[in-house]
């Protein structure tokens, strides 16, 4: 006798729901979906011990006739999509099918919905996959869905529900991507009797934000309007100083839906690149818009996963949108003063948390967003599609770096003596960052992938600089040796002159490796270097990366390294200790060298060569510092990402004084 046999509708409508079911969050995410379809612009969810109990969705949609009501619960009935070539070009949210099938197979579901063309409305139970009865009943224009009892017919799947607090918290995380994914609808979500949400749902995404962060993300927030050929990115960054320990607050949205999305998160993170330190991650609420037969809905059963056609597209979009962002916004960390007495008077450098508690963050998003990225690394991404960036381009013709053993030679003694009589041997200049493209004329988004196009550079105008203060501001002089005091505007400037400094220099050493023409100066007599086993394999093997920049080392034997020449901006005594650092940064990436290390030596490198902060300075070395700020225009942070500058109004300064009353 044949073992093979085909499964029971009712067993086989079990194990489908459990692609589409999988805790009450699910439920809420496909309810809500199917509302915003039938056109809702207000939606309430309630749910009582985080959903398990009782969960029920009201909108004012376009409601149901009669004779589609039982039909909607059956499985693969839709109204979304009805050939083939639908599936290529999806608008809608919910589109398979499934949604109100798999949730009638597991829970008690009761249905209230009436059009506007009609005198009554319906009512409609299903319990476990059983119809039940069709009626009449009075009730408002849309659709009221009752869930009941989730899982009271498979315990087995009962039993791996968390607490009630994680399920309701889940479901709150819901709530949050739909309200900041439309925020032309006004949502409403009560949690055992208590409102948690309500968005305004005036289309205004700041509002929506606001409603979702509070006002402490709201006020630290960057708009990003970025267009090319076939993508389209919006939303809002954070401010560096804004950053959160976690991913939970990057919110990324394909044509309003949201996903999760490796690309996006590692072009996000890509331009956040030198203005972040390590362990800290922007927040951003960005919508991507293009074709929707350029991607791929349809390969993850809650739609969370997108496929794209072409992702280096996605990836250039979203990375050049929010970088340029970063760019032309002033992102000088704002001093806060919090008044009292005058001896308790103190400053804060940032408001980093926001003005209502923090939701916990383990939620279905957040869980299944941290392996995913251990995957696919942001280095990874870089490597693949991040831009080239063209090497700066000099204020003057730059002399190509001399042949070794033709530039003079320098004594240690001749070496530490120039260090001290000159000031900064330094002019390079940069060009300013770029500006908003000009937005293509209306016309049909084309069906096929286009590379993303890099817009040129407009004519600089006369807009102010946000390094305004570093050219125009008053030099005052300098404080606890480290930062520079400029007063600009009715604002007191506090620039770290290191961070500053290294900034200047990192981009200087980068520019110059990038294009070949790192200078370097040849030692009278050669700095001998000592290292352990595996940096000392590792910088023989690499003898060509430090030439590269601006070192040229020779091997001595027995883990020793000769140092014939160093790099033009370094100093003497400084040589020893870079040799080793990058040395050490080779053998922990001996089995890959990223594309991120190059950057990360040239950090050190220009970490070693910058200006000491606890270190009185002269005025001119300030002052030149200064200068170079403005003329580079994108000095505001250093390359790990700290702050270059704080500022101080008059007015928080009186206040602190007393003497606005």
């Amino acid at each position: 006798m044949g073992k093979i046999a085909v499964l029971s509708q009712a067993v086989a409508e079990l194990i489908a729901a459990g692609e589409v079911v999988e805790r009450p969050s699910s439920i809420v995410k496909e309810l809500v979906e199917n509302s915003i379809d039938a056109g809702a612009s207000a939606v309430t969810v309630e749910i009582r011990r985080g959903g398990i109990s009782y969960l029920r969705v009201t909108d004012n949609g376009s409601g149901m006739e009669k004779e589609d009501i039982p039909t909607a619960f059956l499985r693969h009935a839709t109204s979304k999509i009805a050939s083939r070539e639908d599936l290529e070009s999806i608008h809608t949210f919910g589109f398979r099918g499934e949604a109100l099938a798999s949730v009638a197979a597991v829970s008690r579901v009761e249905i209230l919905t009436k059009t506007r063309e009609s005198f009554c409305g319906w009512r409609y139970s299903i319990a476990g996959g059983a119809p039940g009865e069709l009626c009449e009943a009075g009730c408002p224009d849309g659709t009221t869905l009752v869930v009941r009892d989730l899982f009271y017919n498979t315990p087995a799947r009962m039993k791996f529900l968390k607490r009630d607090v994680t399920e309701a918290n889940s479901v709150a995380a819901v709530m949050d991507k739909m309200a900041l994914s439309h925020p032309e609808v006004s949502f409403r979500f009560l949690r055992d009797g208590e409102l948690k949400l309500h968005s305004p749902g005036s289309g205004d995404l700041r509002a929506a934000i606001h409603a979702v962060y509070g006002s402490g993300v709201v006020s630290g927030l960057i708009p990003v309007e970025y267009q090319t050929q076939a993508v389209t990115v919006s939303g809002y960054i954070s401010k560096p100083q804004y950053a959160r320990g976690t991913r939970g607050m990057e919110n990324f949205f394909v044509n309003t839906r949201y996903i999760r999305s490796k690309t996006c998160m590692a072009a996000l993170e890509e331009a956040f690149h030198t203005y972040l330190i390590t362990g800290k991650f922007p927040v951003c609420v960005l919508n991507v818009q293009l074709n929707p037969m350029l991607v791929d809905v349809n390969v993850h059963p809650a739609k969370i996963e997108v496929r794209f056609s072409n992702e280096k597209s996605v990836f250039d979009a979203v990375f050049h949108g929010c970088r340029q962002a970063l760019e032309q916004s002033d992102l000088t960390v704002a001093a806060q003063m919090e008044t009292g007495a005058p001896s308790s008077a103190r400053i804060n450098l940032a408001n980093l948390e926001y003005d209502r508690a923090v939701k916990p963050q383990q939620t279905i998003w957040q869980q299944a967003e941290k392996p995913a990225f251990s995957q696919v690394s942001a280095e990874r991404f870089r490597q693949e599609f991040a831009p080239k960036s063209p090497a700066a381009a000099p204020s003057a013709p730059r002399p190509a770096a001399a042949p070794r053993g033709t530039a003079a030679p320098v004594s240690a003694g001749d070496r530490g003596e120039m260090l001290s009589s000159s000031r900064l041997p330094f002019s390079i200049s940069y060009p300013a960052p770029a500006k908003q493209p000009a937005s293509r004329p209306a016309e049909q988004t084309p069906l096929q992938p286009q590379p993303p196009q890099t817009p040129e550079r407009p004519e600089p105008t006369e807009k102010e600089s946000p390094l305004d203060y570093a050219a125009k501001g008053r030099y005052i002089g300098q404080l606890f040796g480290t930062y520079i005091l400029v007063e600009y505007e009715q604002q007191l400037y506090l620039v770290d002159k290191h961070a500053a400094h290294e900034k200047i220099r990192y981009k200087q050493i980068r520019a110059e490796v990038d294009a070949g023409i790192c200078q370097r100066q040849t030692l009278l007599a050669p700095l001998s270097v000592t290292l352990d086993k595996a940096a000392y394999s590792a910088a023989v093997e690499h003898a060509g990366l430090f030439e590269q920049l601006g070192f040229v080392v020779e091997d001595f034997g027995s883990g020793g390294l000769l140092v014939r020449e160093i790099p033009a901006v370094a100093r003497l005594e400084d040589c020893p200790a870079m040799v080793e650092e990058i040395a050490a940064k080779l053998a922990e990436n001996s089995q890959e060298l990223k594309p991120s290390l190059l950057d990360d030596i040239c950090h050190s490198v220009a970490c070693h060569s910058a200006v000491r902060g606890n270190s009185e300075a002269p005025d001119e070395d300030l002052k030149e510092i200064l200068r170079l700020m403005a003329e580079d225009g994108d000095i505001r942070h250093c390359p790990h990402g700290r702050p270059v500058a704080i500022s101080i109004s008059r007015y928080q300064i009186e206040k602190m004084f007393g003497r606005l009353g």
